[in-house]
Order: structure tokens, then C-alpha cells, then sequence
């Protein structure tokens, strides 16, 4: 059985793919069937008769290659996925820092915004409703809603100046809570609700 001539594997050298691989399957079972050959049927016999063990052997070292690259990945994917976990973990806490530190001043702001309504309520009431516009004519609680209203005032001002949150220095950082002007802010709004009532 003739695997085939010069002109054959020059031909052969030509194609790639699985064009190429047909042509060698056909030139090793002797000729296309057409030409009086066995064609790719007895070229697949006689390759897989000869090189069954070299088959095997060369199809596990590619497994185990494919195999090593997709564990390196998945090694590298699971390491990825375990450094974003703790980011998230991470961002997650100072959320809920940050939600609770918010909340707790916003509660405090709106506590000093419904006292200066109240003691604005009776200036106004004061000054407009009964045309009191003397300090001296001013009755105590007048006198005192007044004072009230001007330290609140004052109060909502500073507060409202107040950073919730520092830029980090560096670019990669979170930002921090401004918990030392928060905390300050807060004790002050405590010292004044003693005052004012």
C-alpha cells in the first residue's frame, strides 16, 4: 500500500486545518477511494492502529496542560474574588458607620430645628401679633424665646457647616467619617437643648 508520492505531501504541505488533516487520513490509507484507495476510513484504521498509545499519551499531556492552565485561572479567579470580598466588606462597614453617624446628626438637627420653630413661633408671635417691637416691653418668656432662637440659630448654622465626611489624602483611599468635628458639633447642640430649656 502506497502512502503516497512527492507531489502528494507537497500538496498536503499546502492545506492546513482540517483540509490538511483529511489529506493525510486519505494519503495514509492509500488514495482517495475514488483513485482506487481506502481513503480516510483506512487512513483513521491505520493511524489508529499505530498510534493509539501515542495518541493517548500526547491527548492526556494536552489535558493536563489544559487542565493545569484552567486550575492556575481558577486559582487566580479565586484570589481576585476573595481580595473583592474584602473590599466590599470593607466599604460595607464604613457604609453602615457613616449611615448611623448621618442618622444620629440628622436627628439632632431636626431636634434643634423643631426647638428655634417653638421659641421663634412666640417672638413672632410678639413682634407681630401684638406689636411688641422694645426689647424693655418684652415680657421674661419673650426675652427668653428670643435668646433661644438666637444661640438655635446659631446652633443649625455651625452644624450645617459640619463635613459628614473627609477626602482621603491618598486616591486609592476611602474617605473617613469626621467623627472629631461630628462628635463636637453634637456635644454642643447637648449643652445648648440644656440652655434653651
Amino acid at each position: 500500500m502506497a502512502l503516497g508520492t512527492a507531489s502528494t505531501g507537497t500538496a498536503i504541505a499546502s492545506l492546513s486545518g482540517v483540509a490538511a488533516t483529511n489529506a493525510t487520513l486519505a494519503a495514509l490509507g492509500g488514495g482517495a477511494i475514488a483513485a482506487g484507495g481506502g481513503g480516510m476510513a483506512l487512513g483513521s484504521m491505520v493511524l489508529g492502529g499505530a498510534t493509539l498509545g501515542v495518541g493517548i499519551l500526547v491527548g492526556g499531556v494536552i489535558f493536563s496542560v489544559t487542565g493545569s492552565k484552567i486550575s492556575d485561572k481558577a486559582d487566580e479567579a479565586w484570589r481576585q474574588m476573595r481580595k473583592a470580598e474584602e473590599i466590599i466588606k470593607n466599604i460595607c462597614t464604613y457604609l453602615a458607620e457613616l449611615n448611623d453617624t448621618a442618622c444620629q446628626y440628622a436627628n439632632t438637627l431636626l431636634q434643634a430645628q423643631k426647638k428655634y420653630e417653638q421659641n421663634f413661633d412666640v417672638m413672632f408671635s410678639v413682634v407681630n401679633d401684638l406689636g411688641i417691637q422694645d426689647w424693655n416691653q418684652f415680657s421674661p418668656e419673650a426675652k427668653r424665646a428670643t435668646k433661644n432662637a438666637v444661640l438655635l440659630v446659631g446652633l443649625l448654622f455651625k452644624m450645617c457647616k459640619v463635613k459628614l465626611v473627609k477626602k482621603a489624602e491618598q486616591k486609592d483611599a476611602m474617605n473617613e467619617i469626621n467623627e472629631v468635628e461630628i462628635t463636637e458639633s453634637l456635644q454642643e447642640a447637648e449643652q445648648v437643648f440644656e440652655n434653651v430649656n
